[in-house]
């Protein structure tokens, strides 16, 4: 591999593949959070969405329901920490170039937690509310995109040839 002395083109390839879908991931998370924020601000009745009304689709609806919280605390706020959560995990693979074990299993299994939160309300908003919130549903299509980007996502957990001159911790 021309530009990384002592590795070869496919470990290259898989670190150049991790570090996109890295910034993918670092991206996702940062509109999530911003929406989830926007999603919270308005669950308070400080700014107007900007959300279609019709007969199946009404945001302030669904986020005015008795569902929309859950002792008192906004469904929104879960979202302003999972995304949180995912973007300084995607953060530790980022400034690592040796990422610890821990850290796609730890992806994993957030991404798991999210992904069944956000089916659940799914079936929430289509069985109890009886209407879809366009931004909540945006959210969730995040969420299965990044379960996704971190289940075919390759860790760089090896260490690397012996005297090639590099630092193990950063990238």
């Amino acid at each position: 591999a021309g530009g990384c002395p002592g590795l070869d083109a496919a470990t290259v390839d898989v670190m150049e593949s991790n570090r996109f879908i890295t910034l993918l991931l670092i991206v996702l998370s940062a509109v999530g959070l911003a929406t989830s924020v926007y999603l919270t601000t308005g669950h308070y009745g400080d700014v107007p969405l900007v959300c279609n009304a019709d007969a199946v689709v009404n945001c302030e609806q669904v986020l005015q329901s008795k569902y929309a919280a859950v002792m008192g605390v906004p469904w929104s706020i879960g979202g302003i920490v999972w995304f949180a959560v995912t973007g300084a995990l995607a953060m530790i693979t980022l400034l690592r170039r040796i990422e610890p074990e821990w850290v796609q299993p730890a992806q994993v299994a957030w991404s798991v937690i999210g992904l069944t939160t956000a089916v659940y309300l799914i079936g929430v908003e289509v069985l109890a509310v009886d209407r879809i919130c366009l931004w909540c549903t945006a959210l969730h299509a995040l969420i299965l995109l990044i379960f996704v980007l971190h289940v075919v996502r390759e860790p760089d957990v090896e260490e690397p040839p012996e005297g090639d001159g590099r630092q193990p911790s950063f990238r």
